[in-house]
């Protein structure tokens, strides 16, 4: 799998995620992480939504994902758009491994995904900052109930530095 797009060429798929979660749990980090394969030690808090893209040559095709990174504060989780919620094709859920508030407000992050998204979206379920092992209040086994719960087939937890 190559990440490089050739100049000659367009994607032939393109595919819409928008990331959400809670304000802090590392939505900005991990996107840079994935699309740039940086990681940023100091980033400012999302206001509205931010966009990023990433090419990926898979197979022989170029596929387009699209990311919306979303606003976590709770002062702007009402204005956000809910035309990036229809446009989704996938929705990642995110949370911080270190603070279960973040983990319980993934039930209120479903329910807007359930109102807003199209009935078909993917789900991807994703805890962050498992590097911080010591602080670690969310494992794996109760992730997984979680995603098994509410029919999540994808279930990870990683660092995005």
């Amino acid at each position: 799998m190559s990440t490089t797009r050739r100049e000659d060429s367009k994607p032939h798929k393109t595919f819409g995620i928008i990331v959400v979660g809670d304000s802090g749990v590392g939505k900005t980090s991990l996107m840079y992480r994935f699309c740039e394969s940086k990681f940023i030690t100091t980033l400012s808090v999302t206001i509205g939504v931010d966009y990023r893209a990433k090419t990926l040559h898979i197979d022989g095709e170029d596929i387009q994902l699209q990311l919306w990174d979303t606003a976590g504060s709770e002062r702007f989780r009402h204005s956000m758009v809910p035309q990036y919620y229809r446009k989704a094709q996938a929705v990642v859920l995110v949370y911080d491994v270190t603070n279960r508030a973040s983990f319980d407000s993934l039930v209120y992050w479903l329910d807007e995904c359930d109102r807003k998204c199209s009935t078909n979206v993917a789900k991807i379920l994703v805890g962050n900052k498992c590097d911080e092992k010591q602080k670690l209040v969310v494992n794996k086994s109760i992730a997984q109930i979680f995603a098994y719960q509410h029919n999540i087939p994808v279930n990870i937890q990683m660092i995005s530095r």
